[in-house]
């Protein structure tokens, strides 16, 4: 399975303007998912 582990935490992008905001619904739902289970889920089916 292809590994990139140079993926950016949400909390680590930086807009060229300002840092996502950690209240927004969007950042708080993606820090829920699994995305370590999503992943092998997606590489079963790639």
């Amino acid at each position: 399975m292809y590994k990139d582990n140079s993926q950016l935490r949400n909390e680590d992008f930086v807009f060229p303007y300002e840092k996502l905001d950690p209240e927004n619904d969007w950042v708080k739902r993606a820090a829920l998912v699994p995305w370590e289970v999503a992943e092998e889920c997606y590489a079963v089916h790639s």
